[in-house]
């Protein structure tokens, strides 16, 4: 799926930037500096929010024809043959767990 890719290259792209953000609030939390802890989740927050509203713009303009034929395909890597609700436990799986190294 062309969003999925272009969901994962921004987020990959702007990795950097919350990395350095999770770095800061982790030296500040060993140094107990409560100034950089407050700045670093701050930083985090709102990588966040630019995460989510680019999602947020995807999935409005997306194409929801093509998902039946993505889910057949994921349902492969994700899906488990050990319960009758299979499907549910795809959906679930997918909404729970992703498979984003940085959005779980």
């Amino acid at each position: 799926e062309d969003w999925y890719r272009r969901l994962h290259l921004v987020i990959h792209a702007n990795a950097v930037s919350l990395m350095q953000a999770i770095r800061l609030g982790q030296k500040a939390m060993s140094s107990q500096d409560d100034q950089n802890l407050i700045h670093s989740l701050q930083d985090i927050t709102a990588w966040l929010m630019d995460c989510c509203k680019f999602m947020d713009t995807e999935f409005e303009s997306k194409d929801s024809q093509s998902e039946p034929l993505m889910m057949s395909r994921l349902r492969k890597f994700v899906g488990t043959s050990e319960f009758v609700e299979e499907e549910e436990n795809t959906r679930l799986w997918v909404y729970n767990m992703g498979s984003s190294v940085l959005l779980p």
